[in-house]
């Protein structure tokens, strides 16, 4: 098996305007064939409200709470609801979709992205596992969550310790490429 050139980058902390605008140049840059995949590290400073893509931020988010708590605010380029991002560790995978270990369908994306992370927690001895909605009623309300809040209800493939969601998981895929990220609590 030949082994693949991957970018590691660690960024730190960083404003939210940085952490969105860096994600969105390494997406391009590798659409474009400019460098190979990407796995990004990153921390939020100010403490950040980041909304999905479609959410509807008038009717969904107090901008006043925002600004009079001190947080950042920016809208991601992926889907989800809104992450209160504040001392947790975000990653960002930029791939092509052509990728040979990249699924076709986002569920199976975050699954592959998710794994090694699963048996990391599993190796520490956690009980761990997937979200996997199973039942009609538990698939129907991943369609219509009932909160804007992200943390609120695990979704597809998302990572669950003793009981509990720890992580948060968002997808778009654009010229090509499957962008994904993940917050880890």
């Amino acid at each position: 098996m030949q082994k693949e050139k991957w970018c590691f980058i660690d960024s730190g902390n960083q404003d939210p305007a940085f952490n969105m605008a860096m994600d969105e140049a390494l997406l391009y840059w590798h659409s474009e064939k400019l460098i190979p995949p990407v796995i990004r590290f990153y921390g939020w400073n100010p403490a950040t409200l980041s909304v999905g893509y479609f959410q509807n931020v008038e009717k969904e988010i107090n901008l006043e709470a925002v600004k009079r708590y001190g947080l950042g605010f920016v809208r991601r380029p992926t889907g989800g609801r809104g992450v209160l991002h504040d001392q947790e560790l975000t990653y960002s995978v930029i791939v092509s979709e052509e990728h040979p270990e990249m699924p076709a369908t986002v569920t199976e994306a975050y699954r592959v992205i998710s794994e090694g992370i699963l048996e990391g927690f599993k190796e520490l001895g956690l009980d761990a596992y997937f979200a996997i909605p199973r039942t009609d009623k538990e698939k129907e309300s991943l369609k219509n969550p009932r909160s804007s809040v992200c943390f609120d209800a695990p979704s597809w493939y998302e990572l669950v310790v003793e009981g509990r969601k720890v992580a948060g998981s968002a997808q778009t895929r654009q010229k090509k490429v499957s962008f994904s990220s993940m917050d880890l609590f």
